[in-house]
């Protein structure tokens, strides 16, 4: 069975692009099997970062409503983010949805 997806996204491709490619991830993966989901929690998508993909709080916060939406034990690991004050509002932003 496939256990790894790959969806490319062009520089500063926003939001929306990225919101609607991870639901589109997550609809192609059978939650069913899922016991627990591990998060490679990179925040250096943030506009303006070194792998800025345009992204902003507000998606960052979308993006940890979809998870936590799974109902599914998880935990992340903190990969990129160099923008110091963003990093940490952002980490806030997904996390809140797991407290809501």
């Amino acid at each position: 069975e496939k256990n790894c997806l790959n969806f490319p996204l062009r520089a500063n491709c926003g939001d929306e692009t990225y919101l609607k490619t991870l639901e589109e991830a997550l609809n192609k993966v059978d939650m069913e099997k899922v016991e627990v989901i591990a998060v490679s929690a990179g925040f250096d998508a943030h506009a303006g970062d070194l792998a800025s993909l345009g992204l902003t709080e507000k998606c960052y916060e979308e993006i940890g409503k979809m998870i936590a939406k799974l109902n599914k034990h998880t935990f992340f690991v903190l990969e990129g983010g160099y923008s110091g004050e963003k990093v940490g509002k952002d980490i806030d932003a997904v996390l809140r949805a797991f407290n809501p």
